[in-house]
């Protein structure tokens, strides 16, 4: 025992007799006790935990073992063979090493009926296990719970990485609504501007300056709007000019017509004393002509 760091050996034979129990002396030599051959057959050679008394010097104590059992045979002979360690603390000291100091991890043990087996290092262990610990159960050799390893892990770098997770979101979402509030104001201006110049183009257009024209600066819904007052623009300017080109084409469409109103008012008398002189001169022409046929001659 002492040169492999047991502390429980026990060898029982075939008829359930412990031949040595070093750990409890008390039971050398007695018998029927069948469970050092059933949990060796039950294990097949694997570790399981089971609680154990140990006597030592000062006392007798029941603590948490971690055994392992077999049955070895040789011809006639056959014994069944326990060998233990106790848990102590070195069972949990890679558990409660600490990758970061700023990560408070601890553990303990606690049986399965509650009580506490192994204590941990902390003494604030209700604050350290605010959040639900990590539990390893420990199986016995009927695969059943005889306790169990509780682990907790402090969540006060969770709660740092989340109050600075919020402080940064809630300083990104500042600087974007500052962004946001920005951009809204140079969209708006730019519209506004935008709007005033068709403004000023709706009331030159109403004051009949067809001349006049709005910048496209961009290719918006503004910008097609200013796109299509423009056009509407050059389309009256050349309807005014086709109507201007029409009404000085009708003007003298009615001097013509006035004109020749006036040229033929004289004209009518002239014709009529024409046809009255054409008429008088017929009327003296055949006159002569009838006195010169009636006219003897020499």
């Amino acid at each position: 025992m002492e040169g492999h760091s047991l502390d429980v050996l026990a060898i029982a034979d075939r008829y359930n007799r412990i031949l040595c129990s070093p750990h409890a002396p008390g039971k050398t030599g007695e018998s029927n006790h069948p469970e050092i051959r059933e949990g060796a057959e039950r294990s097949k050679g694997e570790a399981f935990f089971v609680r154990e008394d140990i006597t030592t010097k000062l006392a007798s104590e029941t603590v948490l073992v971690a055994e392992a059992s077999r049955v070895a045979r040789d011809g006639v002979y056959e014994v069944a063979v326990v060998v233990g360690r106790r848990v102590e603390d070195d069972l949990l000291a890679a558990v409660r090493t600490r990758a970061d100091a700023n990560i408070q991890v601890d553990a303990r043990i606690v049986g399965s009926t509650g009580q506490v087996l192994l204590k941990p290092k902390t003494a604030n262990w209700a604050a350290l296990s605010r959040d639900e610990p990590i539990k390893l159960p420990l199986l016995g050799p009927d695969r059943a719970t005889v306790a169990v390893i509780e682990i907790a892990v402090s969540n006060a770098d969770m709660e740092r990485l989340l109050r600075d997770l919020t402080l940064t979101s809630a300083g990104l979402a500042v600087i974007a609504l500052v962004g946001v509030v920005l951009i809204g104001l140079l969209v708006a201006r730019r519209t506004a501007r935008d709007l005033d110049q068709l403004v000023a183009g709706s009331l030159a257009a109403a004051r009949g300056d067809l001349d006049h024209r709005v910048p496209v600066r961009s290719e918006d819904e503004v910008g097609a709007v200013a796109a299509a007052f423009n056009f509407m623009m050059e389309d009256l300017r050349v309807s005014k000019e086709r109507l201007v080109i029409a009404e000085r084409i009708a003007a003298w469409q009615e001097i013509a017509r006035r004109l020749a109103h006036e040229i033929k008012n004289p004209l009518t008398p002239i014709q009529m004393a024409m046809d009255t002189l054409r008429k008088t001169w017929r009327r003296s022409t055949r006159r002569s002509t009838r006195s010169s046929r009636s006219r003897p001659r020499p």
